[in-house]
């Protein structure tokens, strides 16, 4: 299984987009989650679930506005 959803960086660059929230990226072996610090708890955990969620193909409730998953 392999795939990528994030909402706007690429994987080991510093993050300076204030509209990311965070990434999940599938490799061979592992699922990596980079998400941005200093968010609130909340915010966190719902985008971690949905970005988990998407590249493990499980079905979940939509994110609410404003947050969006972009597969790229």
């Amino acid at each position: 299984m392999t795939g990528r959803a994030t909402a706007t960086a690429q994987a080991r660059k510093v993050i300076t987009d204030r509209n990311f929230t965070g990434a999940a990226v599938v490799t061979r072996d592992r699922v990596v989650l980079s998400m941005k610090p200093g968010q609130p708890h909340g915010e966190r955990d719902a985008v971690a679930r949905a970005l988990l969620g998407q590249v493990l193909n499980v079905p979940l409730s939509p994110l609410p506005g404003p947050y969006r998953t972009t597969e790229v």
